[in-house]
């Protein structure tokens, strides 16, 4: 599959809210049925059925690892890893190439994808027990936790962005010599020019 084509099919996918919800659930549960995805994904199980199938046919999941359990059978999706070796920042350029419409559909897709993604959290959360809860708060005596919202100038955005395409550099680099390495944290970045200035 041609680098450009990889990029075209994965603006698409994420330009899809079922398709980016599916994603996203894989990125964080490994493997899931369909019917693991729909208590998250609030549509029905023939469109999710659908758009795994689109995604199975862009190679963005794996063929489905199948397990027999006594009278039914259950399909587990993946994500195809490999998929995902895009350039970011190639993929920003991508973007901003994108009809005014489609980058619309595309941040509200993104924006709906994480509000998933922040509920599962929030339940994930709620049952973690008192003990563990602790060490949430501080692991190895260190606090891990940064929880922040807020605005910045357009001088200050322009140096945060800087700072983070740094770190994602530097990550990438670092990654890919460190393959063992678990991901043990989980991050969420976003800046987008404040849309109550802009009208």
């Amino acid at each position: 599959m041609e680098t450009e084509n990889k990029y075209d099919i994965m603006i698409n996918a994420i330009r899809n809210p079922t398709k980016l919800k599916i994603i996203t659930l894989l990125t964080n549960h490994d493997k899931m049925t369909v019917t693991g995805m729909s208590k998250h994904i609030k549509t029905t199980r023939s469109n999710i059925y659908q758009n795994i199938s689109e995604l199975l046919k862009n190679n963005i999941v794996l063929e489905p690892e199948i397990k027999v359990k006594k009278n039914y059978v259950e399909k587990y999706y993946r994500l195809n890893n490999s998929f995902f070796d895009l350039d970011e920042f190639e993929m920003e350029n991508e973007i901003v190439k994108l009809s005014n419409d489609d980058f619309r559909n595309l941040l509200k897709s993104f924006f709906l994808a994480q509000s998933m993604n922040l509920s599962i959290l929030a339940e994930e959360i709620d049952n973690v027990s008192d003990e563990n809860i602790g060490k949430i708060k501080t692991i190895d005596g260190k606090n891990k936790i940064l929880m922040s919202y807020g605005s910045v100038s357009d001088r200050f955005s322009t140096e945060l962005l800087k700072i983070y395409k740094d770190f994602i550099k530097k990550y990438d680099e670092e990654s890919k010599n460190n393959k063992n390495e678990k991901e043990l944290n989980t991050f969420m970045f976003l800046m987008f020019p404040n849309i109550k200035y802009l009208v």
